[in-house]
């Protein structure tokens, strides 16, 4: 039934109604705490097995970390055994091969003296037994000199005086002259053999002088032509100073490359050719090269190693594909 308050109609809702909608709240309130709950359960259980995944991966690395480690410590203690086992044999070999050879050095040695020593009494037992043969030998000369001039003389008394007088004297000139034509023809032979030796000496020291001077200027004319064939092929590169906003230049350079033949030339002065035409000379090994080729040219010309512009040794290696082992000279000039 309508009741009026202040003339306005009041609803008046049914009890059955009233509780229908309470326990319709009362079940979405229910179910809204078991949603919740079943969600911080998942939650729950979700962030737990997060923890034993990662509480399961942290054991399975520090256990295969502390197995490397050991295998390493392993490898490591059984390299340093080799190792040692390998030094105490190199050192157990070298001292038994210094032992053997300090041993044979010594037998050596013994073996040498022992030789000395019978060499050395072979020798004198042979000298004394010589010097008794020499004494008895010249003892039986000297007894059988002296009969023999005993005899003689016995025999020279028999003779007539004169007859000894005249023979001594034609013996005695003409020994005389027979030492002094033997003295006269040695001296004249001594003489011809002087004048012979010292005029080939002086032929001899002319043709070695006439060589050496005609070998001087073949060698300074062969290498000063090396010289002037290294620096014929001069050829033109037009590089940038810069990466950017390098200038555009250009450099005259020498296109063939400093060969140990070449720097002999210039440095040595030697025309020697037993080099290989590719081997080329260090930039630490060029030494004076660049100072002599620059003397050789008298200030005419003026070179500068190509390595001291980077730049163009960089654009020439690029783009002309020159050998980076050689080192090459340019003309120096005002761009």
């Amino acid at each position: 039934m309508d009741i009026e308050y202040n003339k306005e109609p009041l609803r008046v809702t049914p009890y059955y109604s009233f509780k229908e909608e309470i326990d319709q709240c009362r079940n979405m309130a229910e179910r809204k705490e078991a949603e919740r709950k079943a969600k911080e359960e998942a939650e729950r259980k979700a962030k737990e097995e997060a923890e034993r995944k990662a509480k399961e991966e942290a054991e399975r690395k520090a256990k295969e970390e502390a197995e490397r480690k050991a295998k390493e410590e392993a490898e490591r203690k059984a390299k340093e055994e080799a190792e040692r086992k390998a030094k105490e044999e190199a050192e157990r070999k070298a001292k038994e091969e210094a032992e053997r050879k300090a041993k044979e050095e010594a037998e050596r040695k013994a073996k040498e003296e022992a030789e000395r020593k019978a060499k050395e009494e072979a020798e004198r037992k042979a000298m004394e037994e010589a010097e008794r043969k020499a004494k008895e030998e010249a003892e039986r000369k000297a007894k059988e000199e002296a009969e023999r001039k005993a005899k003689e003389e016995a025999e020279r008394i028999a003779k007539e005086e004169a007859e000894r007088k005249a023979k001594e004297e034609a013996e005695r000139k003409a020994k005389e002259e027979a030492e002094r034509i033997a003295k006269e023809e040695a001296e004249r032979k001594a003489k011809e053999e002087a004048e012979r030796k010292a005029k080939e000496e002086a032929e001899r020291k002319a043709k070695e002088e006439a060589e050496r001077k005609a070998k001087e200027e073949a060698e300074c004319n062969s290498y000063k032509s090396m010289i002037e064939d290294f620096v014929s092929d001069i050829k033109e590169c037009e590089y940038k100073d810069g990466i950017i906003f390098g200038k555009k230049k250009k450099i005259h350079y020498v296109a063939n490359p400093i060969t140990k033949r070449i720097w002999n030339a210039v440095v040595n002065k030697s025309s020697e050719a037993d080099f290989d035409d590719n081997d080329f000379v260090p930039q630490k090994e060029l030494g004076t090269f660049l100072e002599n080729l620059n003397s050789y040219y008298s200030g005419k010309i003026v070179f500068e190693y190509l390595h001291k512009n980077i730049h163009a040794l960089v654009h020439l290696q690029v783009y002309e594909k020159q050998d980076k082992n050689a080192c090459f000279v340019y003309i120096k000039e005002e761009n």
